[in-house]
């Protein structure tokens, strides 16, 4: 074709070769200009129809100008070849453009901004792409970006997908609507264009896969990985951008391109202006695609039967009943895949989808619900096309179940196939077979979960094949009105009463909107509404664009020092605990160099247990003279940028500390644009000393009319019978949580119901049911749930008012028991999932549901559950194990673990006077004298116990030792005084035979004696040594305190060396062979002469101080000892008279960062002695 000529084209060289045809470079002879001409393939237009939508659609093309959208110039035929004619383009595609990377963040803005423009024009015009890829996308020479291939899409689509005969474009930018075949409008480019979006902003497609299958199951279910988690410099606001554009729901997407540029354009604004760090909370990472392997899963089942309708004795037209059959299948199954459920199975007439499985959603149950629902209507919408020819309509049974199933891969060696099975499964199918015509039966377990969602006729039982109990079933009348899809109702509904409360907080709303600082202290019992009103408030802030900071105290750290100001600055800097140190560092950093306030950053940063090298050497009252300053100077410099809501909640829990600080800046200077609100219990004795001028609210109980309104909406219903609204009033005395746990508790014991919107007492003795205390409603909620599903709640009280689910599951070592579990309770509202958090991190929804559960633990097993939380931290976060000292020194405390708990306050300790001074170590200190002293409160017994065992073990093992001693020797006299006519040959060889006994001699010689003293000292070594129990750091020397009792201390004085030995560190395998043992401390002035005194020298292993670590070991080398014969003379190797020491505490590179600090600090006095 080269050289050729096509109308007046003439082709200069081939461009590229798809599906449709060959792109050519070509020279318009009429008009002097460069062409890009497709000649298209003849497959490409298969009929006349395809040949005239064809053409239409390049008519609309054509009609397009505008400079981000690249001119169709014409189309046309030549000789019977259809070509078209479009603007030549010199530049890269995006595509390409990616493969060098992900975009600069001006440069994809830039790019993003100039697409919509372009995209939003053709949609003017009526035009959807059906296409939107980065290979559609130029970005040309000058930069300009433009969109190629307008009109030629749909057929595009079709070559490339043929499964589905209405399916177009290519899979990977693919719509969910698009991937299941149906109508498609502009909503579908939205979609693809926030593909684009994510591929441009992280360099990667968000829902790769290597088969069309594989990608087509991650669009319609699973969500992308979060684009901030892979790029920190990405905005959130970009994010929340495009995560809108990949809805699944095209109803959740922008509905018009021009709201998608508008929010651009006021992006590239703000980050113009400096703005871009004040945007909303960044968007929690959802999850990624994963490898499917069997589990248990909490899930629900919808298994639905379909009748043909047939009568006996009816001629039926079978072939037009199985098309019929199929068609109407095709409509059920889109109908599960768009409420994101997953077809398991299909036989016969019968359908089972699994909502939960292989992927979970917050609201599973209430998508299976809407799902049947939708079903039925589907039923009578086919049936009124008369699509099937049969005596009687199409009927269809729903049965609808939750229930924990095993799901897994099933059909091959590799899984084939996804699917569940269990009891559930049989259940939904028993409800689907015994529920009427054209309705849906739902169990009472999944009422329970949705049970504000649905209308339902009246609780009945039914006998289900294989089942000996009955089972208590719902009929599905309707979904009540005004319920939005997935909106979640957990204790956040209307606001009841408290408006002189909300006229306040209204007030102090707009002064702040003014630029006027606002104080508002609330004070309140337990469960009265604090918690609630601040909810209210905190929405009433965002509206009015304040950020929101907060900082909270607990039961758990009221003896940790500036706990409330470490949670404080982590919602300041939007950290969560899985935050990784060196992003947050990055985080501080960044948000200091805005407010200027760069010189601050050491000072804040031990506010987050970070150290700073520079500051360690201050004097301590003058650090901690800077520290509180620092956080004045912060709080006034971020409500100073943007107006903020700064929260200070549960401060009956603040520890001294926190509460020095918050006086300081709270009596200094205003903080200008900062509304102020601090929440806590009358028993807050220091209140007084932080309140000023501002406004106090005494939140007291609700009035007796308030109280009845709240039962109203609580049992959502307009009217509650007298006895009982006077029976809960009486109970709850106007607490307004002890009023809702009250009502659940009537609702989940079946003492009443609400029918048809009324409100049924079932139980003849209601009064029996309700519990007289707060405490005693909450228990019995809690004795009415599953056994599996309790010990989940209980474990977690454990842990704490907040708690994390990796550390949960680590305790429990059963992942699907948790997660079914966390989803039962948070369905119950007894926890929540804390919005905020990039970790899986959920909270109690009232501290009194955790104290209740927790005071219901035995203490022996509370002492258990303690102890594997601390070893869960201990293992999930070995690398950063600094930042939870004061946790992990709790538990251990809670666990009775002594040696574990002195061992972490005494690190605690150190770290308060490491980054604070030594006033703040003083409570550590104290708490681990008294660990130590119960420790070894029977030091004497635990001696004597020792030199007992060590007695009897060596009474037993040295006569043992002088006959293995005695008998190579007597073998060698026997070997002497043999007969003559004895001789040992080996091989026929007198000579070999006596070699090779004098070599079995020469063993017996040498491992005899060594096993005997070896055996000598298992049993005499326990007395003098026992194994360490404690590492303790103090002022000026190491601690070591041994089982036995035995204490051992290295003063800095003989410390000549010091070094940390990293076992994960990697080292070049030369350096591995020359020094095994981590001798060398600098391998740049390796010489044979430094080999030889600090490698080939000191070959031996140091004395150890306990069992080595897999993260590592501290070696001590100091000035006097001995290096050598340790092994021909095991008594030299005692503590204290090797050269070398090693010590392996539980966290060696957390122990040997403070050494360093301490030895520095002591060598500062004048002491000091060189550090290496």
């Amino acid at each position: 074709m080269i050289g050729q000529t096509i109308s007046h084209y003439k082709i200069l060289e081939k461009l590229g070769e798809g599906g449709m045809g060959v792109v050519y470079k070509a020279q318009d002879v009429i008009l002097e200009r460069l062409v890009a001409l497709k000649v298209l393939s003849e497959r490409a237009l298969v009929n006349e129809d395809d040949k005239a939508r064809f053409v239409r659609e390049a008519q609309l093309a054509a009609s397009l100008s505008h400079p981000n959208i690249a001119t169709v110039y014409e189309f046309g035929e030549f000789e019977a070849r259809s070509f078209l004619a479009m603007e030549f383009l010199e530049g890269v595609t995006l595509a390409k453009r990616i493969k060098d990377g992900p975009l600069p963040l001006d440069e994809l803005l830039k790019t993003a901004t100039e697409v919509s423009e372009g995209l939003s024009k053709a949609h003017e015009k009526g035009i959807v792409h059906r296409d939107m890829k980065s290979e559609n996308i130029m970005i040309t020479r000058e930069g300009t970006t433009k969109i190629m291939d307008f009109g030629l899409a749909e057929m595009r689509g079709r070559s490339r997908i043929t499964r589905i005969g209405t399916t177009l474009g290519t899979v990977s930018y693919m719509s969910p609507e698009q991937a299941r075949g149906e109508e498609l409008d502009e909503r579908t480019d939205i979609w693809s264009f926030g593909v684009v979006l994510y591929e441009a902003a992280t360099g990667h497609l968000p829902f790769p896969g290597s088969y069309e299958s594989a990608i087509l199951y991650l669009i319609l279910h699973e969500q992308p990985e979060s684009i901030r988690k892979q790029r920190a410099d990405i905005p959130p606001r970009f994010e929340q951008i495009v995560l809108r554009c990949l809805k699944k729901e095209r109803e959740q997407r922008y509905q018009r391109v021009r709201g998608l540029l508008e929010d651009l354009e006021t992006l590239r604004k703000e980050i113009e202006k400096g703005d871009s760090q004040s945007s909303p909370t960044s968007v929690p990472s959802q999850g990624v695609a994963r490898k499917l392997e069997s589990e248990k899963r909490s899930v629900t089942i919808l298994f639905s039967s379909l009748m043909s309708g047939a009568m006996d004795g009816a001629e039926i037209d079978t072939e037009n009943l199985s098309i019929g059959l199929n068609e109407c299948f095709k409509g059920l199954i889109s109908i599960v895949r768009r409420f994101e459920g997953t077809t398991d199975r299909i036989v016969g007439d019968k359908l089972m989808a699994v909502f939960g499985a292989p992927v979970a959603h917050e609201n599973d149950p209430e998508r299976a619900v809407r799902c049947g629902h939708e079903m039925i209507s589907y039923i009578e919408r086919f049936n009124s096309l008369g699509v099937v020819r049969t005596p009687s309509p199409l009927q269809l049974r729903v049965g609808i179940h939750s229930g924990t199933v095993i799901a897994g891969p099933v059909g091959t060696e590799g899984g084939a196939g996804y699917s569940v099975m269990g009891d559930a499964v049989n259940i939904a199918a028993g409800l689907a077979e015994l529920a009427p015509a054209t309705s849906v039966f739902i169990s009472a377990d999944v009422y329970k979960l949705v049970s504000n969602l649905v209308e339902v006729g009246e609780q009945r039982q039914v006998q289900i094949r294989g089942k000996s109990q009955a089972i208590n079933v719902f009929r599905l009348q309707s979904l009540k009105a005004g319920v939005e899809p997935g909106r979640r109702i957990i204790g956040t509904g209307a606001f009841v009463g408290r408006q002189r409360e909300l006229v306040l907080l209204d007030g102090a709303v707009h002064r702040v909107v003014k630029k006027i600082e606002s104080r508002i202290f609330v004070q309140g019992e337990a469960g009265v509404g604090k918690t609630r009103l601040k909810t209210e408030l905190v929405q009433r802030a965002q509206q009015q664009g304040l950020s929101v900071c907060e900082g909270k105290c607990s039961s758990f750290e009221i003896n940790t020092p500036y706990f409330l100001w470490n949670t404080f600055l982590k919602s300041l800097l939007r950290i969560g605990m899985d935050t990784p140190e060196a992003e947050i560092r990055s985080r501080l950093h960044e948000t200091l160099q805005i407010l200027s306030l760069e010189a601050d950053e050491p000072y804040l940063a031990t506010l987050l247990s970070m150290r700073y090298e520079e500051i360690l050497l201050e004097v301590d009252e003058e650090r901690k003279k800077r520290i509180f300053e620092a956080m004045q100077k912060l709080l006034k410099a971020y409500s100073d940028r943007r107006p903020a809501l700064f929260i200070f909640e549960d401060l009956h829990w603040i520890d001294r500390f926190s509460q020095d600080l918050l006086e300081i800046v709270f009596t200094k200077e205003t903080l200008g644009s900062a509304l102020i609100l601090c929440l806590y219990r009358p028993e807050y004795g220091r209140a007084a000393k932080i309140i000023g001028g501002g406004d106090v609210i005494d939140l007291d109980r609700l009035p007796g009319d308030e109280a009845r309104q709240l039962m109203r909406l609580r049992f959502s219903v307009e009217e509650v019978p007298k006895a009982l609204e006077d029976l809960i009033e009486q109970r709850a005395e106007g607490n307004p949580f002890f009023i809702e746990e009250i009502i659940k508790t009537l609702l989940d014991k079946n003492i009443v119901a609400v029918k048809k919107g009324k409100l049924e007492i079932l139980a003849e003795n209601v009064e029996a049911g309700v519990p007289e205390t707060i405490q005693g409603v909450i228990l019995a909620r809690i004795d009415q749930l599953e056994e599996k599903i309790r010990e989940v709640l209980l474990d977690a009280s454990v842990i704490g008012r907040e708690f994390s689910r990796p550390v949960l599951e680590h305790m429990l070592q059963r992942k699907a028991d948790v997660l079914s579990g966390l989803k039962k309770l948070e369905s119950l509202e007894l926890i929540l999932e804390k919005e905020e958090a990039r970790e899986l991190e959920y909270l109690f929804k009232h501290y009194l549901i955790q104290e209740v559960a927790y005071n219901t633990i035995l203490a022996n097993r509370r002492k258990k559950m303690h102890g594997l939380i601390a070893a869960a931290i201990e293992r999930l976060y070995a690398d950063r194990l600094k930042e939870f000292y004061e946790l992990l020194a709790f538990h251990y405390e809670k666990a009775e673990n002594w040696s574990k708990a002195a061992e972490y306050l005494s690190r605690a300790g150190q770290k308060a006077v490491e980054i604070f001074s030594k006033e703040e170590s003083k409570d550590f200190q104290s708490r681990k004298e008294e660990a130590i002293a119960k420790l070894f409160e029977s030091a004497g017994e635990k001696r004597l116990g020792w030199v007992i065992l060590a007695s009897l073990t060596a009474m037993i093992a040295t006569p043992i030792a002088i006959v293995m001693l005695l008998v190579p020797y007597l073998i060698g006299y026997m070997y002497w005084h043999l007969p003559p006519y004895i001789r040992f040959e080996l091989w026929g060889s007198g000579i070999l035979g006596n070699l090779a006994f004098f070599l079995y001699l020469s063993i017996l010689l040498l491992g005899y004696p060594w096993a005997g003293l070896v055996f000598t000292f298992l049993g005499i070594l326990p007395v003098f040594k026992g194994s360490p129990k404690l590492f303790d750091l103090l002022d000026d020397q190491i601690r070591v305190v041994f089982r036995s009792g035995k204490i051992h201390s290295i003063h800095f004085s003989e410390i000549e060396h010091m070094r940390f030995f990293d076992r994960n560190a990697k080292r070049p395998w030369k350096y591995r062979i020359i020094d095994p043992l981590y001798r060398m401390h600098d391998y740049s002035k390796l010489t044979w002469k430094t080999w030889l005194k600090e490698v080939a020298g000191d070959i031996l292993p140091p004395f150890s101080f306990g069992f080595g670590s897999r993260i590592g070991e501290i070696h001590l080398t100091r000035k006097t000892g001995r290096r050598q014969l340790r092994l021909l003379f095991p008594w030299l190797n005692t503590a204290t008279k090797s050269r070398t020491l090693g010590l392996t505490p539980s966290d060696p590179k957390g122990f040997y960062e403070q050494l360093e600090t301490a030895y520095k600090k002591w060598q500062s006095k004048g002491r000091g002695i060189q550090l290496h």
